[in-house]
């Protein structure tokens, strides 16, 4: 008879530091989610357009963070993965990454920055909001710094630490919050601006924390070279699934209006949610994935995944047929009543992403990024050929059907990431002596 108590102590250890990462995760997402509710309550009769103007600040500061930081901070915690023997090494490496994500991100914000009116007239509805663009920048630089302490701390597998590190955002983020509410704060900046300030005060709060990297040398030339072969599909990946993740705020903010652009991100922010969660269990899932499928053990963790989240939907179902109207009303507002079946329709797609998120897409992106970089740019193509209909209705009609595109790209993302998986799973997988040689990619 086998033993099956290390199996038993390392599902412990799983769910211990998924717990752990979700908690924390949980608690930062609520103090987002705070502010989203207040941003759509603020404002008068006109509290749509200001929460849609908050709304697409929000989506640009996640999208450039996705697109600047993503490739390279995932780049240093799969090179951590595989060189986990040899932490000098990984440290030297994590330093250049972190070092190239600031200058690329220094140039292109300030290149923004000096575009400032131009962009505003684009993004946010005229020049008068240039304010709420310099602020959405710095916001972003923020949390670029922020991104560089969680990436060190799941390199480390450090989760308790990890999830103090969200906790603390939350908190920063909620008082900073409550402060501006009691100063009266009616407007998206400064709501945009405590976004920015509690990712930045976290971040120089935990320069106390042990983290070499920061202080670490330049790598070798070998491992220095081995950063652009690691993000060249990775890169690819996180644009284009950023792109069909995350950009319809700004989109649809461009094809109608900042009013239309708030009634769809009431719906999406409660759809999030869910996504997410899912996106929570990679960061735990990643490091996991590659010694599991070689000890034959991943089939057994997609199937309950797959399972967990048929639970989650059949529990699910009642309260997106009959809580939502009221639910939707109560927090947001009477304006958001329009929300309602938008978020019923973007609620199928987060379904989806906690079917295939945390252990198909993981694992694809990790042993077969080339195909998932085709995929994706299918998907990104069809998404964009379609766009045009969006244009084409008027009013609440343009959010739902962006809302059914968005849940198409899920659908698609499905069958792409179960296809890629399957193949992976008969083929050979990655190790540490080649993976100079294989560019991985990123958890979008």
């Amino acid at each position: 008879m086998t033993d099956d108590r290390p199996d038993r102590t390392e599902t412990r250890r799983t769910l211990r530091d998924l717990v752990l990462v979700a908690g924390g995760k949980i608690l930062s997402m609520g103090a987002l989610f705070a502010c989203a509710v207040i941003a759509a309550r603020v404002g008068g009769g006109e509290e749509a357009t200001e929460f849609g103007l908050y709304s697409t600040a929000i989506a640009t500061i996640l999208i450039l963070d996705a697109i600047i930081g993503s490739p390279l901070d995932y780049s240093a915690v799969r090179f951590g993965a595989l060189h986990h023997n040899e932490p000098a090494r990984v440290d030297r490496f994590q330093a250049a990454t972190f070092r190239l994500k600031l200058i690329i991100a220094a140039i292109f914000l300030a290149a923004c920055a000096a575009a400032g009116p131009w962009i505003a007239r684009r993004l946010f509805e005229g020049e008068s909001r240039t304010t709420l663009l310099y602020l959405t920048l710095a916001s972003t630089f923020a949390l670029l710094l922020a991104r560089g302490t969680s990436a060190n701390l799941q390199i480390r597998s450090r989760f308790m630490v990890y999830s103090l590190f969200d906790t603390g955002i939350a908190a920063v983020r909620l008082a900073l919050l409550a402060a501006a509410a009691i100063l009266g704060a009616h407007t998206a900046e400064p709501l945009v601006g405590v976004f920015g300030a509690s990712a930045l005060a976290m971040f120089v709060v935990f320069l106390g924390v042990r983290q070499p990297y920061l202080r670490a040398k330049w790598p070798d030339r070998q491992d220095a070279r081995a950063i652009l072969r690691f993000i060249t599909a990775t890169a690819g990946v996180i644009v284009l699934g950023t792109i069909t993740g995350k950009a319809d705020i700004p989109i649809l903010s461009a094809l109608t209006s900042a009013h239309i652009a708030g009634i769809y991100a009431a719906a999406a922010q409660v759809a999030m949610l869910a996504t997410m969660l899912a996106g929570y269990a990679c960061i735990v899932f990643q490091p996991r994935l590659i010694p599991m499928a070689r000890q034959g053990k991943l089939t057994r963790l997609i199937g309950a995944n797959l399972l967990a989240g048929l639970a989650i939907g059949v529990l699910a179902a009642p309260l997106v047929i009959w809580a939502l109207p009221p639910a939707m009303v109560a927090v947001f507002g009477q304006t958001y009543a329009d929300s309602v079946p938008i978020l019923r329709i973007l609620l199928i797609g987060t379904w989806l992403d906690i079917l295939f998120m945390p252990v198909l897409m993981t694992f694809a992106m990790q042993t077969r990024p080339v195909a998932c970089l085709a995929g994706e740019v299918v998907i990104t193509a069809a998404f964009f050929a379609v766009m045009p209909i969006v244009s084409r209705v008027n009013e609440i009609d343009a959010a739902i059907t962006l809302a059914w595109i968005m849940t198409a790209v899920r659908v698609a993302k499905m069958v792409l990431y179960t296809a890629v998986t399957t193949v992976a799973m008969r083929g050979p997988l990655p190790e540490p002596s080649v993976a100079e040689t294989e560019a991985p990619a990123e958890v979008t």
